[in-house]
């Protein structure tokens, strides 16, 4: 989760949800790609903020989605590979991995 604060957040609730189990969820607070530097695009809804422009004409046709994908703020970030990342997980691996990279999953996974 690039956005740091919703990190932190996310982070929070995983402490409360892994009190009461032996499973470990943890959010790293970085942008997934192919570890080049491209321009972040914090959304009004962070949830929808990416590395890619919105496509406007599109989110039009849809009710509210032009609203909620405003950009807000654009910052320079620099991306990491997936396989950059085997040091912070624990053990080196992890079992499951959910990607919610809106729309930029094709940099992420080559």
């Amino acid at each position: 989760e690039p956005c740091q604060d919703e990190c932190d957040l996310l982070n929070e609730d995983a402490k409360v949800a892994s009190a009461s189990s032996s499973t470990v969820f943890r959010f790293l607070p970085w942008a997934l790609g192919d570890g080049s530097k491209g321009e972040f695009r914090r959304c009004s809804a962070p949830m929808t903020s990416s590395m890619l422009e919105p496509n406007i004409p599109l989110l039009r046709r849809f009710t509210q989605l032009e609203e909620v994908t405003t950009v807000m703020q654009r910052s320079e970030m620099q991306t990491r590979r997936l396989d950059d990342l085997r040091s912070e997980l624990p053990g080196g691996f992890c079992d499951f991995l959910k990607l919610d990279v809106q729309g930029y999953e094709l940099a992420v996974l080559r």
